[in-house]
């Protein structure tokens, strides 16, 4: 199906069946058509996804399984899909490319990464509903700009793996259910805004290695009661708590 094939194309009402031959969704090709229902089922043996394929298609409900053939997710793929309500499938050997890959899905319950992902892209998971993360992938070296910004069900406690450098600007912004942080020794900045509003935050751990917390970081953090800052600390931003 060759790019943008049919965007636009908003009257088409009820599912989309896609044909079990399938190998390629070019870019766009069925961006903002917001009137298809159901589930969206990408067949097995598909080898490419374009970036946009699916952009804006909001009605589409249910789980998501991304086949084992497709080893990229590009450029806001799946933006605004959100009626996807389900659980989100990923398997270990995909990688992303570009930014605001599943923003603004409905997805719900426990996100788990694949397992050698080494950057969570800006934008990738911005106002979707998962309620936790499964242990994050243990390459893991960056989480980039708003990568779960707004994720406002995401609960309980997040651990990032040692291999983790750097928490950019506004990656957990407004995160306002998540409960326990631990940012480990690996860990040398933590950006602007990047806990900002995270209410019911209770307990951070900071590790040795930090440098820098920016401005905002943690603002609005209302439920800490303490935090300990460790001697590396040689920036602390305008406002950071």
């Amino acid at each position: 199906i060759g790019d943008c094939a049919f965007q636009g194309c908003s009257g088409f009402t009820g599912s989309l069946t896609l044909p079990s031959t399938l190998k390629s969704i070019g870019a766009g090709a069925f961006g903002s058509c917001g009137g298809f229902t159901g589930n969206l089922v990408l067949p097995e043996g598909l080898e490419e996804l374009g970036a946009s394929a699916f952009s804006g298609c909001s009605k589409f409900s249910g789980d998501l399984r991304i086949p084992e053939t497709i080893t990229v997710i590009r450029n806001r793929t799946f933006y605004y899909c959100k009626g996807l309500k389900g659980q989100l499938i990923l398997h270990d050997g995909l990688s992303f490319e570009g930014e605001h890959q599943f923003d603004s899905c409905g997805f719900q319950g426990e996100l788990k990464l694949p397992a050698y992902l080494t950057v969570i892209p800006k934008y990738c998971f911005q106002y979707c509903s998962f309620s936790s993360l499964a242990p994050l992938p243990k390459e893991l070296i960056e989480i980039n700009e708003y990568a779960f910004a707004d994720c406002s069900r995401l609960m309980g406690t997040i651990e990032l793996p040692e291999s983790v450098i750097a928490i950019r600007d506004y990656a957990f912004y407004r995160c306002s259910s998540l409960i326990s942080v631990t940012i480990p020794d690996s860990v040398t900045t933590i950006g602007d805004y990047a806990f900002y509003d995270c209410s019911s935050l209770t307990s951070v751990t900071i590790g040795d290695s930090v440098t820098t917390i920016g401005e905002w970081a943690f603002f609005g953090c209302s439920s800490l009661t303490s935090i300990t800052i460790p001697d590396s600390v040689t920036t602390i931003g305008e406002r950071a708590f």
